[in-house]
């Protein structure tokens, strides 16, 4: 078996308080299939921000840097939605896209991992890969998923990682999903 196989990270921001957090703040033309995602800086604002490759708030931000290497992965289950800066920000001119992963995959090992289950919601202390669940999924259905038992963590595979480090990012971490709790 290949190691590498199952060998998955999750995205933050790097730990600056200098790169801003973002808040989405209008749809067009609606909120269930947006086109364009209005977006400004959420609270608390940087007093000077610094606009890294990669901001979050809810979701995650991708400039067009990261955008082209998501885009040749050429994986139909990634979107990349349109963004416009409002607000206070309407003048930025830096170009941010949206990252919809419509991927979600059931992949903490419930033996193995330490968490607690309650209202329909993981606490997750330690967390492990049930590779047996990976292993019935081909590799290109899950190089990036969202994980289901914590929705608003995008996982990445090794491989894609390495590819997105290849363009030397700024504003981003990535950090093994193995044995990483708190989430």
């Amino acid at each position: 078996m290949n190691t590498q196989e199952f060998d998955y990270y999750l995205i933050d921001s790097k730990d600056d308080q200098t790169y801003p957090l973002v808040k989405e703040v209008g749809y067009e033309p609606d909120e269930i299939n947006p086109t364009l995602i209005e977006i400004a800086f959420n609270d608390p604002i940087p007093r000077k921000p610094v606009m890294a490759d990669l901001l979050e708030g809810a979701d995650y931000f991708i400039n067009q840097k990261i955008a082209d290497v998501i885009i040749g992965l050429k994986l139909d289950y990634i979107k990349l939605t349109d963004t416009k800066w409002v607000g206070r920000q309407k003048n930025i001119t830096e170009k941010y896209y949206h990252l919809n992963v419509d991927n979600t995959i059931e992949a903490m090992d419930k033996e193995k991992s330490e968490y607690v289950y309650k209202y329909r919601v993981y606490s997750i202390r330690q967390f492990v890969l049930d590779r047996e669940a990976l292993k019935k999924i081909p590799l290109e259905k899950r190089l990036v998923f969202s994980l289901r038992e914590a929705l608003s963590n995008v996982v990445f595979h090794k491989s894609v990682v390495d590819a997105i480090m290849a363009v030397n990012p700024t504003g981003l971490q990535f950090r093994t999903i193995e044995g990483f709790g708190d989430f």
